[in-house]
């Protein structure tokens, strides 16, 4: 089975539909019932505009595709959080971070600022999470 995201438009935020999807996880069993319980929760996210789940070919090769519209959505508060030794990294990197709090959140900017923060910020031992709150 895989998965078609190329119609999620830049005000969704990815993290939160894939913890809220089943038929996301790697080996999750296709059935009618499951996309059903797909765009069920979809349809009460609440910061999608609109959902569509969709689903195609043969068994063996099933495509899911999840159609998706998000609404723009105001960040509250944005943080960063070590796990770990302590770590100075922090003021650094909360200057670089593309996502501010009061703007509006672009998946594109929240990709860009996570990968930043990882790669700048963690060390062995230890691991760095940036953290999107809505308003």
């Amino acid at each position: 089975m895989s998965h078609d995201w190329s119609a999620t438009d830049k005000y969704v935020p990815l993290p939160l539909v894939l913890s809220t999807v089943s038929l996301s996880v790697p080996l999750a069993c296709y059935s009618k019932e499951a996309v059903q319980r797909d765009q069920s929760a979809l349809d009460n996210l609440g910061v999608l505009e609109s959902s569509l789940v969709e689903y195609g070919g043969e068994p063996g090769s099933r495509v899911i595709s999840y159609k998706l519209k998000g609404k723009p959505i105001t960040l509250g508060d944005v943080s960063i959080q070590t796990f770990g030794s302590a770590d100075t990294c922090q003021e650094a990197a909360r200057q670089s971070v593309k996502l501010k709090a009061g703007e509006t959140y672009l998946r594109q900017n929240a990709d860009e600022s996570a990968a930043s923060i990882e790669r700048d910020c963690s060390r062995p031992g230890m691991w760095t999470e940036l953290r999107r709150q809505i308003a």
